[in-house]
């Protein structure tokens, strides 16, 4: 399936919120929630489904992630929105590769906001590993069929853009292909 990686739009109190987009799951961005201010810090990532040519058929948001204690939840809200959130509780200490299916936004994502919220008033982390969205274009079924119904070669299935390979010229009295 390809990959979408975002761009960052903007970020409160995290750490170099650049190694969550570039793919290189060793590094991280991270934030930190201590027991003064254990309130949300947000990270605000654009994606861009212009580039993308054909029709999308499914997509996932795909997302690497670990806390440091299990009182921190990770809120991923679509298009900024918290009617369209999900939301996830990293595993303690053990980076995790989650997806959810979101489908339902192809035609309107253009953004995910990424907030930590800390349960309790205590020192915690957050590390984000890595996040895109991975997706599948619609695939057609070609089918090559004779003068007469006769099929020619197997159904091909491909995505917008994509060639198939023709089956050898058919013969017929009278006709040159």
């Amino acid at each position: 399936m390809p990959i979408l990686r975002p761009t960052i739009n903007s970020y409160t109190d995290w750490t170099n919120p650049e190694y969550a987009i570039d793919g290189n799951e060793s590094t991280s961005a991270t934030v930190s929630t201590s027991s003064l201010d254990y309130r949300d810090k947000t990270l605000i990532l654009d994606f861009d489904l212009s580039s993308i040519t054909g029709t999308i058929s499914t997509m996932k948001l795909c997302f690497k992630a670990k806390s440091g204690k299990n009182t921190i939840t990770m809120r991923l809200d679509i298009n900024g929105n918290s009617d369209n959130r999900i939301t996830q509780k990293p595993n303690s200490n053990t980076s995790t590769l989650y997806t959810k299916d979101i489908s339902n936004y192809i035609s309107s994502l253009s953004t995910i906001k990424v907030t930590s919220f800390n349960i309790s008033p205590s020192y915690n982390t957050l590390e984000l590993f890595e996040i895109y969205i991975e997706y599948e274009l619609k695939k057609y079924t070609v089918t090559f069929v004779d003068h007469d119904g006769t099929v020619l070669k197997e159904e091909q299935n491909v995505e917008y853009g994509s060639s198939v390979t023709a089956p050898s010229n058919p013969s017929r009295e009278g006709y040159t292909f």
